[in-house]
């Protein structure tokens, strides 16, 4: 909480070592439940989590949370590389949730929303091939909440996730791939 009040004031320093922390106490705690992998990030060691049957899901939430929201801090102080790893570990964490608690909206909706932001990174960093993939990811997995929940800002999100594709393409020069993405 006090991560996300520091960023709301833009005191993006303090509210990235709130959210660093956060990880590290998550990742502390997983530690424990799973067995890990070591593997490196930029110029730091960060620790890979290979789930495990009863791993500790309120740990595995924290970690998924708080590297969510150090990219968004990450992203406004332009360390984009940083951003794409913490994009990862949040997925990485979303989907391992959203697997083993199938029934929890949130889970799915913090995924869908992680591989949005994820193929808007990719797109300012140039890796257009992957930022597509992430934003059809994004779709697939907005419209599958649409058809579960049945709720409108599903279907929005949906929306403008085609929309930003046909942008992204359109963008590019490619206008008869916009045009066909917003066919769909």
């Amino acid at each position: 909480v006090l991560g996300r009040v520091l960023l709301l004031q833009g005191q993006y320093a303090s509210a990235l070592e709130q959210f660093d922390f956060a990880q590290q106490v998550g990742e502390t705690i997983l530690k424990e439940s799973v067995d890990l992998a070591t593997v490196v990030e930029g110029s730091e060691q960060r620790v890979s989590l290979v789930e495990a049957e009863n791993e500790n899901l309120d740990a595995r939430e924290v970690v998924a949370t708080a590297s969510l929201e150090r990219a968004a801090v990450l992203g406004k102080v332009g360390k984009f590389q940083d951003q794409l790893m913490a994009f990862e570990v949040a997925i990485h964490g979303y989907q391992a949730l959203s697997n083993n608690l199938r029934h929890m909206r949130p889970y799915k909706e913090n995924l869908s929303a992680a591989l949005y932001n994820q193929g808007w990174a990719l797109y300012r960093l140039g890796r257009t091939r992957e930022a597509e993939m992430a934003l059809r990811e994004a779709s697939i997995y907005y419209d599958h909440l649409a058809r579960i929940f049945e709720l409108p800002k599903f279907v929005e999100h949906k929306g403008v996730t085609i929309d930003a594709t046909g942008r992204m393409f359109s963008d590019q020069g490619k206008d008869e791939d916009a045009a066909r993405i917003h066919q769909t």
